[in-house]
């Protein structure tokens, strides 16, 4: 496989129909003529509502010869799923973050690369209003401090499901705060620079996770010499999920939940509020991937040497966090 000349129907296989997998899955079959399957774990499971065919082992797998694989299944289970996949000759579209560790990162790259896969990373905030805005207002402008905060409740952000069996409490499954809210870390590389250090601490504080951090303060410096602090967690009722950054001039404030973006000069003060849509953000993820499926000369960002350099700084970081 490798090459797909745009515009065919394409075969898509997704491994995970989870909250994110089931979105990408009805959005692709909504604005997009492929033919969609389900790889499940076993015929006993309740079907897809979304009337996707399913199957249930490789061999039907081989049988079918997807083009593309969304991996969509718990973060622990990325790795595993990518690397069948690629050997397979499928293209890859990984939701974040890339793996819990860096097992087979320097395999998958060697098989992409042979192939002549796309493997894309799906950061998906990149593709936000706020942080579009954000990347245009931020140009050219000297950085003094940047603090970036994203807090929530686990057990009403995953309030459809026993949160507490879900990836995100566990530890084997690629959970806590570091890995599940990576977005943060990763726009602070799509705004600013690379990342030069992380140091901090992280800790479970309240009875949401089963046994990884469900908060996590990070202070970071970037490879531009910006330096800052993040503060994530799960275990708040006080929903916020903003970027503050002071400037020679004054500040700028992207408030991700409010749809807002607030700047303040000695201009004066101005706030505005854009439209994300529903799905927007996700339909626009869908399109750049879609565009850079197998392109020659074209290669699109969250591509796996960028997730990989990520993802090693945050395993570090997760190493040599101090546990409170």
């Amino acid at each position: 496989m490798g090459d797909i000349p745009h515009g065919e129907r394409m075969k898509i296989i997704f491994f995970g129909l989870g909250a994110i997998g089931a979105r990408h899955a009805k959005l692709i079959a909504d604005n997009y003529g492929h033919q969609l399957f389900a790889f499940r774990s076993s015929s006993d499971r309740e079907k897809n509502d979304l009337d996707i065919q399913e199957i249930f082992d490789w061999n039907s797998v081989e049988k079918i010869r997807p083009d593309i694989a969304f991996i969509t299944n718990p973060t622990g289970m990325h790795m595993g799923t990518a690397l069948e996949c690629a050997k397979r000759g499928m293209h890859l579209f990984i939701e974040k973050p890339l793996s819990n560790s860096m097992e087979g990162v320097e395999e998958l790259e060697k098989i992409c690369d042979k192939k002549g896969l796309t493997a894309y990373v799906a950061y998906c905030m990149r593709f936000h209003p706020v942080m579009d805005k954000l990347k245009g207002l931020l140009n050219g402008v000297k950085v003094l401090h940047v603090r970036s905060v994203s807090s929530s409740y686990l057990p009403e952000w995953r309030s459809m499901s026993d949160w507490r069996r879900s990836y995100s409490s566990n530890r084997n499954m690629g959970g806590g705060v570091i890995l599940d809210l990576s977005h943060e870390l990763d726009y602070l590389e799509y705004l600013f620079s690379p990342i030069k250090c992380l140091s901090g601490s992280c800790g479970r504080m309240a009875d949401i996770t089963v046994d990884t951090e469900d908060y996590a303060d990070i202070v970071f410096s970037l490879e531009n010499g910006v330096k800052g602090i993040m503060h994530l967690n799960y275990l708040s009722h006080f929903k916020e999920r903003k970027l503050i950054v002071d400037h020679e001039d004054g500040y700028i404030i992207g408030d991700f939940f409010n749809n807002k973006v607030t700047v303040c000069s000695g201009k004066g003060k101005n706030v505005s509020v854009v439209d994300p849509g529903v799905n927007n953000m996700y339909l626009d993820q869908l399109k750049y991937f879609f565009d850079h499926i197998g392109v020659k000369g074209v290669k699109s960002t969250l591509n796996l040497g960028d997730s990989r350099d990520l993802l090693k700084k945050i395993v570090d970081f997760k190493k040599s966090c101090f546990v409170l």
